[in-house]
């Protein structure tokens, strides 16, 4: 019995959380994250295809923690590859999703960076 709440405890605790951090490379850049009908003027410049866990032991994660997760990865490969902005080109199935990496422009993305991640 102390064993199981132990373990739903640690769950619920854990089940909450973000799992990946933004990259060094993404805290010193604006990428701004955007719909895809927002990208028309922008140059792809490559798609990744991202996975995340969507489970802790037995426990489902929240999808808001997952969705941040993937959003988080796909910002740190756009920092790191020199690109402004990403954009989900796929829904989120069982922890993947694919972004595009694109090239706005500094007028283009000026004032619309999304939050740092893991703020």
């Amino acid at each position: 019995m102390r064993l199981a709440l132990v373990a739903s405890l640690t769950a619920a605790l854990l089940g909450g959380c973000s799992w990946v951090g933004p990259s060094t490379e993404a805290l010193h850049q604006d990428i701004a994250v955007r719909d895809a009908g927002s990208v028309g003027n922008c140059r792809l410049m490559t798609r990744t295809d991202l996975t995340v866990g969507t489970k802790l032991g037995n426990f489902q994660r929240m999808p808001a923690d997952i969705q941040h997760d993937l959003q988080t990865l796909a910002i740190n490969q756009a920092a790191a590859a020199g690109d402004d902005t990403v954009s989900a080109l796929s829904p989120i199935v069982d922890g993947k999703q694919t972004f595009g990496l694109y090239v706005c422009g500094p007028g283009y993305a000026a004032g619309t960076a999304a939050p740092a991640a893991g703020t």
